[in-house]
């Protein structure tokens, strides 16, 4: 696992490199696993440096297995998805009349926007969490930022009502 993590890791921290799930069998004390099984949730906003970083994963392991067996399986594959200029433009125009500070950023998490995507034009709106962490019990953020996000959400969901509004 380190030299996954030490292999996949970018210096610009866009790549997404989480071991979500750890089991080992048979998982007793001072007993030495004869099974280790890990998910990798790996994200990055680029479609051609996820594939290349997803296909290092199982030379990675093999190359550092020795002497075990390496099985990799991949369980899911999203591809990158990019949300229609409108619906950002429109999310950022709002926050800006709104006087609220904004900036893009990249999502490798998609939501519920990810899904609905393939249904109707969709987007996200995020405020800003202490010290940048986010789906964490260390996530904090203030009432204001909340009131401001909400703000811009309504404003956005109007617009969009709107009939002459087209996406």
């Amino acid at each position: 696992v380190k030299k996954l993590h030490e292999e996949i890791w970018d210096d610009k921290d866009i790549v997404r490199f989480t071991i979500g799930k750890f089991t080992v069998e048979p998982n007793a004390p001072s007993v030495v696993p004869s099974r280790v099984f890990f998910s990798i949730d790996l994200r990055h906003p680029d479609q051609e440096t996820l594939k290349r970083l997803g296909d290092l994963v199982e030379v990675i392991c093999v190359e550092n297995s020795n002497p075990c067996y390496v099985k990799v399986k991949e369980l899911l594959h999203d591809k990158t998805l990019e949300f229609p200029e409108k619906v950002i433009s429109t999310i950022e125009k709002i926050s800006n009349d709104l006087e609220f500070s904004s900036m893009r950023l990249p999502s490798g998490a998609g939501h519920d926007a990810r899904y609905l995507h393939y249904f109707c034009p969709t987007g996200m709106i995020f405020i800003p969490c202490k010290k940048g962490i986010s789906h964490s019990p260390d996530e904090s953020v203030t009432k204001e930022d909340l009131t401001s996000g909400a703000m811009v959400l309504a404003d956005t969901v109007w617009k969009f009502s709107k009939r002459d509004f087209i996406i």
